[in-house]
């Protein structure tokens, strides 16, 4: 067989491939140099507030603590050092005066009324040796005052596959999320160990129940459905700490419609879950068919750490669910 790159033919190929290779090579470079213009240039890339990513503008305010030093830290791109300087421009949009500094992570106490939205708005200049400055880039990013000092809060729920809830109106299986500003004793937190776990309450009554389930394993043995706490981000010198369990809880029974419930989430070390599970269900080691006992709401409170019991979430249970399959779980449980 011939080979088709000897000869004059074979030549041309050859020619005609580097050709086009040169040709997109050109197309290609000038492309793409604007977008590697852009990659070089000045510019905030990432944002973060008390270790939670800023976005831009997007309307969602983050929770910061009054009183307490709240860590501003970026990400950016600096401009050449012999050219240029960079110049960070913070007004924190809460009364106090604003501020330039040759960086973008600083720290700032918030001030101001709990409950209020400010918007923190941080321009970054680059400084030229001509004496003229251009702003380079911008955030804007609204937060939220709270209260300075500790909580431990009940926020909302979302469905078994994880996806949130946006109202107070719930089906029968919710996973509950929680999420806190606290200060623990860390030798006690290596011991013990602590752990979430949650009770609903039935509108007109005086007990709540603790939420449990058989083991994952099988059988039937009593166990309680909580969640650790994990840590997420920082409020000042309080650690911010949230609680996901990893399966649903029941609320009230699954033909329930238009019924009223409160919701807690309690904190405790683990040993003291077992103390809940005697009390309501027998203990841990109950190999008969699944039982609740009421619990006052008193009594729950005092096996927490430090009192550490939500105030309770008001919901009302739906019967109606768009999809039987995301609501699988656990045989149901009084109440």
């Amino acid at each position: 067989m011939k080979n088709p790159l000897r000869g004059r033919t074979g030549v041309l190929v050859v020619i005609s491939t580097l050709g086009l290779s040169l040709l997109a090579g050109y197309q290609f470079f000038f492309k793409t140099k604007d977008s590697y213009a852009n990659f070089d240039s000045p510019k905030m890339m990432v944002v973060v507030m008390d270790g939670i990513p800023l976005r831009r503008d997007n309307g969602q305010p983050l929770d910061v603590m009054i009183g307490e030093a709240a860590q501003v830290k970026c990400q950016r791109v600096s401009p050449p050092k012999d050219v240029a300087k960079a110049r960070f421009h913070f007004d924190f949009g809460d009364g106090t005066p604003v501020e330039d500094h040759p960086d973008c992570d600083v720290k700032h106490t918030f001030v101001g009324e709990a409950g209020k939205i400010v918007t923190v708005d941080m321009a970054y200049f680059v400084d030229k040796a001509d004496g003229t400055s251009v702003e380079v880039d911008r955030y804007r990013s609204e937060m939220h005052l709270v209260p300075q000092g500790q909580f431990f809060r009940l926020r909302g729920f979302g469905t078994p596959s994880n996806e949130p809830i946006q109202s107070l109106t719930v089906p029968h299986l919710v996973i509950p999320y929680v999420d806190s500003a606290l200060e623990l004793d860390r030798e006690l937190e290596k011991k013990d160990g602590y752990a979430i776990a949650f009770f609903v309450q039935r509108d007109g009554e005086d007990v709540a129940y603790l939420r449990v389930a058989p083991p994952k394993e099988g059988g039937q043995a009593v166990r309680a459905i909580t969640s650790p706490l994990k840590y997420y981000r920082d409020f000042g010198h309080f650690r911010g700490l949230a609680g996901i369990p990893e399966e649903p809880i029941e609320i009230g029974q699954p033909e329930d419609d238009r019924v009223l419930f409160q919701i807690y989430a309690g904190l405790f070390k683990k040993p003291d879950i077992d103390t809940l599970l005697t009390k309501c269900c027998g203990g841990a080691a109950n190999q008969g068919v699944l039982s609740n006992a009421g619990l006052h709401l008193d009594e729950i409170r005092a096996l927490t750490v430090d009192g550490r019991l939500t105030e309770p979430l008001r919901v009302v249970r739906t019967s109606r669910v768009s999809d039987p399959a995301k609501v699988a779980g656990p045989a149901p449980l009084k109440p």
